[in-house]
């Protein structure tokens, strides 16, 4: 049924697209009605677009009439198309859902990429979180609350708000920001009563169950998010603009407020970090104010307000929709007016009282008169003790100083005033971020695909391609009928290229891909428990351990698909553990290497010790990272250890006085359980020069560990017949994470297959 409706509105021309027209209903309850229509994006036409998860499909799912065809849409998609329906009435939008054949992947491979230039320049795009419930509706409230008591901005962590050249505003100004900018003198008051009413309304379970919705994990909706100029939030009936919900999550990082309110610490820190790292890359991102080269900027249309549908090919007049950039010009240049008029009102005062004192007195009779002015200015001197001398007052000693001094004061506010942008958003409008947004916005995208979900493993690539083109990555074609391994390494070397970081290898190893190298990431892996002990720190950022002190990344590709990177050998794999899996007892296979790992151990230094070398590789951290308290339980647990394994039974009699040892103190329990959860999916190693090293399940005995050029954990390898080697995986090693065994002089070129 769905075919014979997408025949009808075939897309046949480049840059053609679906919309849909809801018709507007007086029950809410009403099934939905709607029209398709194909539009071209060449026209710049209006539209709005709808950002959401899809959620699961089942026989059950409610239709929309649409053009006389029933199309089936998934519960979420249906219950975000009637609120919209219900605050706008009638609407013209674009939904993936409905918009795009989703059974035609050649239709699929044109729109994906039609993606970047819907979502850059609807009207709109609504964000929808979900339906909402009693403590989603409190949290909304909260955060349209917010606002009202934000008196000054300046202080927010987020010191720069995307610019005119490019880039949306954090918030918009309105008659509230006026209000308290004016009132910021003396807000300190203000601010204590705000605070206090803030608390009452905050609930930290409200806000984690807000956070903790589907749609902050998907892939394709944070590429629908950092495209999306105006974006308005909706949760079940609750609304809120895009600006106050920022307003709303970045209070909880102002010092200021931290330390009045200690409700805002409650909520989880990786939900509320990934909301975070959200709206840092909607900030950060570079967009485009020219539409088919037209200038085009749209403001946020108020609840209720309909959109004609008739009109949506018509571009809006000026006089009618004010360009974002335009106003915010304006609207700035305004307000330095406003002041500077305030300023010089309030001068004119004092001069006038002045005046009207000094007349008063006598002053400037007797200056006239006697020539003192003359003299005054002739000889650059203000002799005071005239006036003072003859003064009927002593308030005359303290009137012109202050006077004065006063004087000086508004000219230096002036003059600010003038030379420094006024700041009633996080951050000055017009100041550009620092030239650090390419690395940052790697890290950030190299986490996107690490950690955000999707349906089909393609989509990693795919599900970001407007925002990788928009930032001029290579990225290739889409076509999902190539495998998830060329798609992977496809996007691996165009990541590569554009970011140049050899740290992206970390997520790479065998078994690996099919029709993919060994140096292919496994993105649908990258983010499961079998991996999570790799640290973030070597990840994500330049500044993780110094395996290699910062070196520079060294590389080339080859034909073949081969990968020459620079790098040093530092011994073999020795010994290697069984696999510590879900599906046998990870105690009793830690105790049983254990036993072997304390014989072939050879320590490197006086200072180093197996104690030290197991608390780092079952943490994969290194001990300058270890907080104090975690190493008073470990010691303990340690000493149990070592007590019942050198014990002078049997291997379970050990491990059965080893766990009664551990039953003695609460919290060695808890640290018990928790090492066994951080080793699933991995296995412990003892290299030929004696070294404690964790890696994936993956490694053998005679594998080599390598050392590479701006790579910042050592590489397991296993050599091939050719010469060449495999990626086996990245692997944690003590005694080698802080440089130790890196030197920079003896490397080699390394090819892997």
């Amino acid at each position: 049924m769905n075919s014979s409706l997408y025949r009808q509105f075939p897309l046949d021309a480049a840059r053609m697209t679906r919309v849909l027209d809801i018709h507007p209903d007086s029950s809410p309850q009403a099934a939905l009605r709607a029209t398709l229509r194909v539009i071209s994006l060449a026209d710049c036409p209006r539209f709005t677009a709808l950002s959401y998860v899809w959620g699961p499909q089942t026989d059950s799912d409610p239709t929309i009439s649409c053009s006389g065809y029933d199309i089936a849409v998934t519960v979420n998609c249906y219950q975000a198309l009637i609120s919209l329906r219900r605050l706008y009435g009638h609407l013209t939008i674009w939904v993936d859902a409905v918009s795009i054949n989703q059974s035609d992947n050649a239709e699929k491979a044109i729109q994906i990429p039609l993606m970047e230039e819907i979502y850059s320049w609807a009207e709109t795009v609504f964000l929808w979180l979900g339906q909402g419930t009693a403590q989603t509706d409190r949290a909304m409230d909260c955060i349209r609350y917010t606002p009202k008591f934000v008196r000054c901005l300046e202080d927010m962590e987020l010191k720069s708000a995307p610019t005119m050249s490019g880039r949306m505003k954090s918030a918009c100004f309105s008659i509230k920001d006026l209000y308290w900018t004016f009132l910021a003198p003396v807000g300190v008051l203000q601010d204590q009563i705000q605070s206090r009413r803030f608390d009452k309304r905050f609930q930290a379970e409200d806000f984690q169950t807000l956070l903790s919705c589907d749609w902050a994990e998907r892939i394709w909706t944070l590429q629908e998010i950092i495209l999306a100029r105006n974006v308005v939030v909706i949760c079940g009936t609750q609304m809120v603009t895009w600006n106050d919900f920022i307003r709303g999550l970045v209070l909880g990082t102002w010092e200021w407020y931290a330390a009045n309110s200690k409700t805002i610490q409650a909520i989880a820190p990786t939900q509320y970090d990934i909301w975070m790292s959200i709206i840092q890359l909607w900030m950060n991102f570079e967009r485009k104010s020219h539409w088919n080269n037209r200038q085009v900027r749209r403001l946020i249309p108020a609840p209720r307000q309909k959109l004609d549908p008739e009109s949506a090919n018509r571009r809006p007049g000026i006089s009618f929709f004010h360009y974002q950039a335009l106003a915010n010009k304006m609207v700035r240049a305004l307000l330095r007016i406003v002041h500077t008029v305030i300023l010089l009102l309030l001068m004119g005062s004092l001069i006038t009282i002045m005046v009207l004192y000094s007349e008063n007195k006598g002053i400037f009779h007797r200056f006239h008169h006697t020539g003192q002015v003359e003299v005054l200015y002739l000889n650059g001197t203000f002799d005071t003790s005239y006036i003072v001398t003859n003064s009927d007052s002593h308030v005359d000693k303290i009137f012109w100083p202050i006077t004065s001094l006063s004087l000086v004061a508004m000219f230096c506010i002036m003059f600010f005033n003038f030379m420094s942008p006024l700041q009633l958003v996080p951050g000055s409008p017009d100041k550009k971020l620092p030239k650090t947004i390419d690395l940052s916005m790697f890290l950030s995208i190299q986490r996107a695909i690490r950690t955000r979900q999707c349906k089909d493993p393609r989509d990693k690539s795919y599900g970001l391609y407007g925002v990788l083109k928009d930032l001029g990555v290579g990225i290739a074609l889409v076509s999902y009928e190539k495998p998830v391994g060329l798609v992977y390494q496809e996007l691996f070397l165009a990541l590569l290229h554009w970011g140049g970081s050899l740290n992206l290898l970390l997520d790479a190893g065998l078994p690996g891909l099919l029709n993919a190298t060994s140096w292919t990431p496994d993105w649908s892996l990258a983010h499961t428990p079998s991996r999570a002990w790799l640290d973030p720190a070597c990840v994500y950022s330049v500044d993780g351990h110094a395996t290699t002190s910062k070196s520079l990344p060294v590389w080339r590709l080859m034909e073949n698909s081969r990968l020459v990177i620079r790098g040093c050998f530092r011994g073999t794999v020795l010994y290697c553990s069984s696999p510590f899996d879900a599906e046998q007892d990870v105690a009793q296979t830690f105790f049983d290497a254990f036993t072997t790992i304390r014989l072939r151990m050879r320590l490197q230094k006086e200072s180093d010790t197996i104690h030290s070398a197991v608390h780092e590789v079952l943490y994969a951290r290194v001990m300058s990272r270890v907080p104090p308290e975690e190493s008073d339980v470990f010691n303990y647990w340690f000493q149990s250890l070592v007590t019942a394994n050198s014990m002078m039974v049997d291997t379970h009699e050990q491990l059965l006085h080893w766990r009664d040892l551990i039953r003695l103190q609460n919290t060695s329990v808890t640290f018990h359980r928790d090492i066994c959860d951080k080793l699933f999916g991995r296995v412990l190693f003892v290299t030929s020069d004696g070294l404690l090293g964790t890696a994936f399940r993956s490694i053998a005995v005679g594998d080599h560990v390598m050392l590479g050029s701006g790579i910042a954990m050592p590489l397991i390898l296993r050599r091939m017949a050719s010469g060449a080697y495999s990626h086996v995986g990245p692997a944690f090693i003590h005694a080698m994470m802080e440089g130790q065994k890196w030197t920079g002089e003896d490397l080699e070129d390394i090819t892997l297959v």
